[in-house]
């Protein structure tokens, strides 16, 4: 009897359920010290080493004073450190594990390496990595807090650019002429946020000092005083600069000639809505990780532990073979080292099928970009014709389908530049439970009929309105998750669901969906089915 592939790999993927799968979050590098000297290496991992003793319960072993190798394991949080001598430079590597606070199964690693090659240059490079059974990207993204005891007790460069542990603030012609300086900089390889002050007030629509110390070493906060926002107007125009409480990303390669829509921008209305600020937060920090993780090449800016204890080990034991040992010394040490190796290629399989999703991604970007057009293309040609004919008014809208799965092509054919369907809501559509098409239908053109002028507000008007009989519109709350759209990171805030208390999917509808300010359209991230989020 014969049996089909999917079969013969189940108990395979009954043992894959069980293992950890891990995944990097951010990294950081750059060099210590404006010349890198022993001095502000040392601060360095003692900094480090205060901050893994504090989660360690207050005590690692004498060895981590003296900055050689150790290993600690105090409840669950797992500390090992590696010294190795390559003749050519001192690699000082540090791994800490410890588990999540809040979520069961979740493991964060920090991998943390300083090397000092004695050309009067020490490189320092940081790993955040989560681990767990089922990867989700259901949290923020921190710098760790090493990161700024580093930068407040020595400094970190990248390029020439040194990192701040707060927002640098502009409000002077020196500070300003500083700023822009490094703004347009062909060397800049960081990514900028600039905190624009509301005119005529005194405050930011968000606070400073809390979106910097969450990017720290991932990129550079400023804080622009009104005076000076307007003076970046003058220099780069109204579509690049930012003012009057907004808040934008500049990315490493910014011009005066840069595409406005290439520079994420959170306008004062957008900021002003009810729960925006966090979603501001959100969406600015997993940028600067996710472009982290770009700049920062394992094996060129970043090394890995495993990388540095395999190789330890090797000089370990190639050392006691010189030696002669015993024959117990040498299979410890060579268990030791296919153990390490083994840790290595782990690590190694799950970096490639990483790539491999990045382009995977990469691909789907593309196809949906490229549908889009297309879209776009034949929604021009319509206009064109009704102009032609001398109408009025935009072509009627083609009838709704009687089938929920045809609903993703007549919003995208209907509602173009007004409603953009992310790939969840265009498969829920597919494999829908719900098969009221006329319900959803209706509520497309409510949602499409002119509510971005009050979701630019505060949102306030728009909580608990009746959108058709049976259905509101409310905003999610617990309920909120981040999906992505071409290749960035949104929150789902709003949603339109059914009455009642019902799950069963062939009654309950949801409609999650968030306003892009930048855009000027509706996203809906998913539909029609009701989520499973940490709320449910």
């Amino acid at each position: 009897m014969t049996h089909s592939f999917a079969e013969q790999l189940e108990p395979l993927k009954k043992q894959a359920a069980n293992q950890i799968l891990e995944r990097d979050i951010l990294r950081v590098s750059g060099l210590l010290g404006p010349r890198g000297d022993k001095s502000e290496a040392e601060i360095a991992k003692r900094e480090i080493l205060k901050w893994v003793r504090n989660r360690s319960g207050g005590n690692l072993p004498s060895e981590a004073e003296q900055l050689q190798s150790f290993e600690n394991e105090y409840a669950g949080r797992n500390s090992e450190c590696v010294v190795l001598d390559t003749g050519s430079a001192i690699i000082w590597a540090l791994k800490h594990e410890e588990p999540d606070k809040t979520t069961a199964g979740r493991i964060w690693k920090n991998e943390i390496i300083v090397a000092d090659s004695g050309a009067g240059a020490t490189h320092f490079s940081a790993r955040l990595v989560v681990g767990s059974h089922v990867l989700d990207d259901q949290f923020l993204p921190t710098s760790p807090g090493y990161i700024q005891q580093i930068i407040e007790t020595t400094s970190l460069y990248s390029t020439a650019s040194p990192f701040h542990a707060d927002s640098v603030f502009i409000d002077d012609d020196e500070a300003f002429a500083l700023f822009y300086q490094h703004l347009i900089s062909e060397k800049r390889v960081s990514p900028i946020v600039v905190n624009a002050q509301v005119s005529g007030e005194s405050y930011y629509a968000l606070r400073p000092d809390g979106l910097s110390k969450a990017i720290v070493g991932l990129g550079h906060a400023y804080a622009i005083s009104d005076r000076y926002s307007w003076q970046l107007s003058e220099r780069l125009g109204k579509q690049l600069a930012v003012f009057d409480g907004g808040v934008r990303i500049y990315n490493a390669g910014f011009a005066v000639d840069t595409d406005p829509s290439d520079c994420r921008l959170f306008t004062k209305a957008f900021l002003q809505r009810h729960g925006a600020k966090p979603i501001a937060e959100r969406i600015i920090r997993d940028q600067f990780a996710r472009d982290s993780l770009k700049r920062n090449r394992i094996g060129r800016e970043v090394l890995t532990f495993a990388s540095v204890k395999t190789a330890a080990l090797k000089i370990a034991a190639q050392n006691e073979n010189d030696k002669s040992p015993s024959t117990d010394d040498l299979v410890a040490a060579l268990t030791n080292q296919i153990r390490s190796l083994e840790e290595e290629k782990t690590e190694n399989e799950q970096w490639q099928s990483t790539l491999q999703e990045d382009n995977e991604a990469l691909d789907k970007r593309a196809k949906e970009a490229e549908h889009q057009q297309r879209v776009s293309a034949n929604r021009i040609i319509a206009l064109e014709g009704a102009l032609k004919n001398a109408e009025k008014d935009l072509p009627a809208l083609t009838p709704a389908p009687d089938l929920v799965a045809g609903l993703a092509e007549w919003i995208e054919t209907n509602f173009v530049g007004r409603i953009a369907l992310a790939s969840p809501a265009k498969k829920g559509l597919k494999k829908a439970e719900f098969s009221d098409s006329s319900v959803i239908a209706n509520i497309i053109k409510w949602l499409a009929d002119g509510i971005d002028g009050r979701l630019e507000g505060t949102g306030e008007s728009l909580r608990d309105v009746l959108v058709v009989d049976g259905y509101i519109n409310s905003p999610c709350g617990g309920d909120e998750f981040s999906f992505e759209w071409h290749g960035e990171k949104y929150v789902a805030d709003w949603h339109i669901k059914n009455s009642g208390n019902t799950r069963d999917p062939k009654r309950c509808l949801r409609i999650y969906y968030f306003w892009d300010d930048q855009s000027q359209q509706i996203l809906i991230a998913d539909m029609p089915a009701h989520r499973r989020t940490s709320m449910t």
